[in-house]
């Protein structure tokens, strides 16, 4: 196959996978932020999944756990040192009713903390 100037294309091949329901994927990157921060998660309201950034200007210990509404603790997603970064987090709940759930970010003194909205 060639573009519009004739010069031929490379072949294109994709490749997909799945995840489980109720895994939690967590990705780096390599830009060092200035902040402790925790995106909002998108989308918001959800179904089967969201995605949360994390920012994170040094090394640290994190945590990152959801909770329901009444303050009872769901599940935690990341546990463990860090190095400093952006992270991307995407959590898959199971068996979870729709509500309004919070997302915590907590390390040393800093905490932050998100609403999610889950959806059935």
């Amino acid at each position: 196959m060639a573009d519009i100037e004739g010069r031929p294309n490379p072949p294109i091949s994709w490749s997909f996978s799945g995840f489980p329901v109720g895994c939690v994927e967590e990705t780096p990157t390599e830009v060092i932020p200035r902040v402790f921060h925790l995106s909002r998660n998108f989308p918001n309201p959800f179904n089967e999944a969201t995605t949360f950034f994390y920012s994170l200007p040094e090394a640290r210990r994190i945590i990152l756990e959801v909770y329901d509404i009444k303050g009872q603790f769901v599940e935690r997603l990341v546990d463990g040192p860090r190095k400093p970064g952006t992270y991307r987090v995407i959590w898959r709940p199971e068996g979870l009713a729709s509500g309004l759930y919070l997302c915590v970010l907590r390390s040393g003194g800093d905490m932050q903390v998100r609403k999610l909205v889950l959806v059935k």
